[in-house]
């Protein structure tokens, strides 16, 4: 047994020996096979490079070709839209281009030089005249002409200082709006939060506040609160009336924006404002609506609802005003009103329930509905009164769409809920095209999650037959583009079918230029459906016939090709430079 030690000693020793007199042959070998290797790699990288380049300059070269094409286009809006899509499209390729495209495409939706003077000369808190439907596809033009700018937060301000010049406090306030509601649906807060008081300093009466303060509060209690704070502030230093709505704006988005009752994104109610805050509140309502009472008396009876809201948290935050709200309470009674504060609710919840059902059993008794109360049914969630309250509707078109409505939340609130199959019930009862794309693309991508191919075929089969037997073409050749996209990850071929069956729908009906910009399929279909088959998607892209339609859905189809272009030359040239570098 020693004797096998020795030997197997001796062994080890002379392995170790021969390794250490060979580790310089060792190393001198690996170093000349990755010399080797560098430069036999390095030309074949700088090959697939200067491919990629030949392959970006022919994509540049066709998005020039869109972009000149569209250039023959007579409609502002429709050059606006192919320019925006292109500029999606061109951005990763050449960003100074694509931001000339995207600032022709926003000066391409503003109105006339008479007409941009009246929105220049417009005051802070001055009403707004109800937008006509050119007014909206502006609106709805500069907006997508934004979500692609934001990329570049320095570029989208540009663009948003250019339109204040040229549009007015208008244009900068529901542009910092939009921005902050793209920014708050990528979920940050604190970006959404600085546009939002861009917002507020454009002027303080119009929506932002009342719509973005409660969904950053669904974020960051402490963000909304300070913006709640601005905001006050703001509407002490702005002139409110009642006879251009500005009294009733500011009251109404104040109240919204002091509400609770949300869920937080962890799911958990959204804690109220601070006290702070809520002190802030109260001493502004009451110091507003004495102002108001002796500008314009009669305005308080209008925002009593608004003024009564204030006396519960009056009493916890800033009792010393009450001897003022209480003569505030009497000034806003009508003629013969009994008045009086408000009662405590011992549960604020359940007395809105109570409030909500006395309205509900007042409808149902008059016979008479009010839509306010069957919407408010529905958001409460409570279908079966809504229905009660529809079937009191007279035939029509009004009762059709309420019925319409009320199924499509429904069914959404079923397949939230986990009843798939009570949604699809409830989905055979649809009969609007933008209806059935909103169930049907819900129902088939809870399909998608299970990986259930068949579940998606069929659903968008039954999608389709419903949307083939409507009168409405036109609308359906957005929604069968929508299933489409909705099919192609667990059904490539039926996605296709109904993309060209999309494209056939389309060119069937009117040619005329898209007057306003829209189109009648959005390009979200072309774009999801190259990344699976791009020569495909992009056929059936160029047998639209109408031009505006064409060029944007061909962007589309471009946009996956540019990106993949782009990123693997990066890394070809970064790994060239390493192969290369000096020691």
């Amino acid at each position: 047994m020693l004797i096998r030690m020795l030997i197997r000693w001796w062994n080890v020793t002379l392995t170790l020996f021969t390794m250490r007199r060979l580790q310089p042959l060792l190393a001198l070998a690996l170093l000349t096979a990755n010399l080797c290797y560098a430069q036999t790699a390095a030309p074949r990288d700088r090959e697939k490079g200067e491919e990629r380049a030949l392959e970006r300059n022919a994509l540049f070269f066709e998005l020039k070709a869109l972009d000149a094409e569209a250039s023959e286009l007579r409609k502002p809006l429709a050059r606006s839209r192919v320019k925006v899509e292109i500029a999606d499209t061109a951005w990763e390729l050449d960003r100074e281009w694509a931001k000339k495209l995207l600032r022709e495409a926003y000066e391409l939706t503003f109105p006339d030089d008479g007409e941009r003077e009246a929105l220049r000369r417009q005051a802070v808190g001055e009403g707004v005249k109800p937008p006509t439907d050119l007014d909206w596809a502006r609106i709805q033009m500069r907006d997508r002409v934004f979500a692609v700018a934001r990329r570049a937060a320095s570029f989208a301000d540009e663009l948003s200082q250019l339109g204040a010049k040229e549009l007015g406090r208008g244009e900068e306030e529901r542009r910092n709006w939009n921005l902050a509601s793209q920014a708050l649906s990528a979920g940050n807060a604190e970006v959404a939060s600085k546009y939002v008081s861009l917002a507020i300093k454009a002027d303080p009466t119009r929506g932002a506040a009342f719509v973005i303060i409660p969904n950053i509060a669904r974020f960051d209690r402490a963000t909304a609160d300070r913006l709640i704070i601005e905001f006050i502030e703001q509407l002490r230093v702005t002139p409110l009336s009642m006879s251009n709505g500005s009294a009733v704006r500011a009251h109404s988005a104040l109240q919204n924006v002091m509400g609770s009752g949300q869920l937080g994104k962890d799911g958990k109610p959204v804690p109220p404002p601070g006290p702070a805050v809520w002190k802030a509140y109260v001493s502004y309502v009451v110091e507003s609506m004495t102002a108001l009472g002796q500008s314009e008396p009669n305005g308080l009876q209008v925002l009593r609802s608004f003024l009564l809201t204030a006396w519960a948290p009056l009493q916890l935050y800033a009792p010393e005003l009450t001897a003022r709200f209480v003569a505030l309470e009497q000034l806003s009674r009508r003629a013969g009103e009994a008045g009086g504060l408000p009662k405590p609710d011992s549960n604020e919840a359940e007395a809105r329930k109570a409030r909500a059902e006395d309205q509900l059993q007042q409808a149902l008794k008059s016979g008479r509905p009010d839509d306010e109360v069957i919407s408010r049914a529905g958001g409460r969630k409570d279908f079966a009164a809504a229905r009660k309250l529809i079937d009191l509707l007279p035939e029509g078109e009004k009762k059709s769409g309420f019925v319409e409505w009320v199924n499509v939340e429904e069914a959404s609130s079923l397949l939230a809920g986990g009843d798939q199959a009570g949604a699809e019930k409830l989905a055979q009862e649809l009969n609007k095209p933008e209806s059935i794309l909103r169930v049907y693309a819900a129902l088939m991508g809870r399909c998608a999650q299970r990986k259930d191919a068949q579940c998606v075929t069929e659903l968008a089969n039954r999608a389709a037959g419903r949307l083939r037997r409507l009168a409405d073409t036109s609308s359906a050749a957005a929604a069968l583009a929508g299933l489409a996209e909705a099919a192609a990850p667990l059904n490539e071929g039926l996605a296709f079918d109904m993309l060209d069956e999309a494209v056939a729908a389309a060119n069937s009906n009117s040619l005329a230029e898209a007057e306003f910009g829209r189109l009648p399929i959005e390009t979200g279909a072309f774009n999801a459906l190259a990344a699976r088959n791009e020569p495909r998607a992009r056929q059936s892209a160029q047998t639209l016939k109408e031009r505006t339609a064409r060029i944007a859905a061909l962007a589309a189809v471009y946009k996956l090709k540019a990106k993949a272009l782009v990123k693997p030359a990066a890394i070809a040239v970064n790994r060239d430079r390493s192969v290369n570098r000096e020691p």
